[in-house]
């Protein structure tokens, strides 16, 4: 919990990209980022509501807050 980071994502294919209910990220940003040909920074910040909480389990509130820059040239 509370941990944060970066991922690079190529998606050099432009495949559509998905998010589990877990991640919370905006429409227009994952729209932006699916299907998109590019390379991409995605900066990520997990929240936890009680201690020991794992993602996998339901009875939690904890999300991954993500954003994404645009396509990088």
């Amino acid at each position: 919990g509370g941990q944060t980071g970066t991922i690079f994502l190529d998606n050099s294919g432009g495949h559509q990209i998905s998010v589990d209910s877990p991640i919370l990220i905006n429409a227009d940003v994952l729209s932006a980022i699916s299907g998109t040909a590019g390379k991409f920074m995605l900066s990520y910040y997990c929240t936890v509501d009680q201690p020991n909480a794992t993602l996998s389990n339901s009875a939690n509130n904890d999300k991954i807050l993500m954003s994404a820059t645009g396509a990088l040239t």
